[in-house]
């Protein structure tokens, strides 16, 4: 009783969002957080990507990455260092074994070596 009687007073002095220095989210807050992760989850549980193996669009838990990376050789001698993120399907294995094979850059940059 005399614990609930301290929560009381300390709600009161602190304008009713704190007990003993540590905030409160209230009803509101807490239904604002509720509302928020709900959002979160609706909005992302329809995210689709596009395979660049096959080139359908799939949800996104149907969706591999296969990471590529390799070397750009400049003109003037210089080499860039690059990373290919290439997306597949998980479910197909024509988009799985296909995915090494895939160069997203095929035409548009010369004289990149694969690996380093």
């Amino acid at each position: 009783m005399l614990q609930a009687a301290w929560a009381r007073r300390e709600r009161r002095r602190n304008g009713g969002n704190s007990i003993h220095g540590v905030s409160q989210p209230g009803v509101f807050g807490a239904w604002a957080l509720v509302l928020f992760y709900r959002e979160v989850v609706v909005r992302y549980a329809n995210l689709t990507w596009t395979c660049h193996v096959c080139g359908l669009e799939r949800l996104d838990k149907f969706i591999g990455v296969y990471k590529k990376s390799g070397t750009l050789e400049l003109d003037d001698g210089r080499r860039v260092p690059f990373e290919q993120n290439i997306r597949y399907c998980l479910d197909r294995r024509a988009c799985r074994e296909g995915a090494p094979d895939v160069d997203l850059f095929t035409g548009m940059l010369g004289g990149w070596k694969e690996g380093e």
